[in-house]
C-alpha cells in the first residue's frame, strides 16, 4: 500500500470518528476533543505512530485532526447525543467483558481436565516399580 492511500485511508477513519462511527469499537463513542493522530492511525488499520506531525507528506491529516478538536460541534453535542454515545461505548464495553469472561470460563475448564488428566498420568507412573516419586522426602 503506497502513502497516498494509506494517507486516504487516515482521512477516512478521522470522518468516522467525527461522524462517531468508528470501525474499532474502542473509538466508538470518543469526544472530539480526545481524538489523536494515534487514534487516527489506528482506526485506519495502521500502527499508533503511523502519522508523525514532523513528515511533510503528513501534514494535512495533522492539520484536519487539529481542526476536527477544535470543531464547534465537539462543544454542541446535544445531552442525549453524548448520551447515546456513551450508551454505545457502556454497550460494548459490556459486550466484551461478556466474551472475555466467557472464554476465561472456557480456558479454566480445558486446566482443569487438563490437571485431571495429568494427575492420572501420574499415578500410572508412581504404579510402575521402576518409578520413584521425586515429590517424596
Amino acid at each position: 500500500m503506497n502513502t497516498t492511500k494509506k494517507l486516504q485511508e487516515c482521512y477516512k477513519a478521522l470522518e468516522r470518528l467525527v461522524k462517531g462511527c468508528p470501525r474499532i469499537s474502542d473509538f466508538s463513542g470518543i469526544e472530539l476533543s480526545q481524538i489523536t493522530n494515534s487514534i487516527v492511525s489506528q482506526e485506519a488499520g495502521h500502527d499508533k505512530g503511523y502519522i508523525k506531525n514532523d513528515r511533510d507528506n503528513h501534514q494535512g491529516i495533522v492539520q484536519a485532526i487539529k481542526d476536527a478538536k477544535k470543531s464547534p460541534e465537539s462543544s454542541t453535542l446535544s445531552k442525549s447525543e453524548i448520551t447515546e454515545r456513551h450508551n454505545k461505548k457502556i454497550k460494548s464495553v459490556k459486550k466484551r467483558l461478556t466474551l472475555t469472561e466467557e472464554a476465561l470460563e472456557k480456558a479454566l475448564s480445558r486446566e482443569i481436565v487438563l490437571l485431571a488428566r495429568l494427575q492420572e498420568l501420574e499415578n500410572d507412573l508412581n504404579r510402575l516399580n521402576n518409578v520413584m516419586d521425586i515429590r517424596q522426602k
